[in-house]
């Protein structure tokens, strides 16, 4: 079978014309290599290696559906999520003269040293690092039944309070995804603070936000 249903669409594995990124495959080589950062966290961890992703390109030429097939560590892979949600448009996969959505695989090679054997998409350390950073968008806002907190990236080891504005922790949890929905019910009508916090990173931030039903 050389499809499967991903949120109910016929996704292909194969098909007479596969997608094509902006200028080709030296372009999409040259996009990955030079949009890739690779996180500091990781290179003060000595990791490298390689991680796999496999993602759909849907009809209309968009990413979607992101998965990683090889895993390297948390922030490699998410950095890799990041590179590819941001690709442009593709030219869509046909089958029958007609556009489909189609899976495609992607590695990211991440080296700590240039060994002249890396291959054709690798990732080396920057000389001007990145510092990580927590940028995270509340919304709706105001919010009522829900909010969701929708982030840039997701920094290792995230987790959310939700705090009442005389300093009482109403929720607390892990966030586990680049746009995350929070449950709201029961709160009263007023204002709150959202904190975000990565202990491992050393990172905090905190929103403001209204709930009015």
């Amino acid at each position: 079978d050389s499809t499967i249903k991903v949120d109910g669409d016929m996704v292909f594995w194969s098909c007479e014309i596969m997608p094509e990124f902006p200028g080709g495959e030296k372009a999409l080589i040259e996009y990955i290599n030079n949009n890739t950062r690779y996180p500091q966290s990781a290179v003060n961890d000595s990791t490298e290696g390689r991680v796999i992703l496999k993602f759909v390109i849907k009809a209309n030429g968009e990413t979607r559906d992101i998965q990683i097939l090889r895993s390297l560590s948390y922030d490699l892979d998410n950095e890799c999520i990041r590179v590819i949600k941001e690709m442009p448009i593709w030219k869509p996969a046909r089958q029958n003269g007609v556009s489909i959505p189609i899976w495609y695989v992607v590695p990211f090679h991440f080296a700590l040293k240039n060994n002249g054997n890396l291959g054709m998409i690798h990732i080396l350390p920057s000389d001007n690092p990145i510092i990580p950073t927590i940028n995270a968008k509340l919304y709706p806002n105001p919010a009522s039944d829900f909010i969701n907190i929708k982030l840039e990236s997701l920094p290792q080891n995230l987790e959310f309070n939700l705090i009442s504005l005389n300093g009482q922790i109403l929720k607390h949890g892990d966030i586990n995804e680049i746009d995350q929905r929070i449950d709201l019910t029961n709160l009263t009508n007023g204002f709150y603070i959202m904190t975000l916090k990565s202990n491992s990173l050393k990172l905090s931030k905190s929103y403001k936000f209204m709930v009015q039903n």
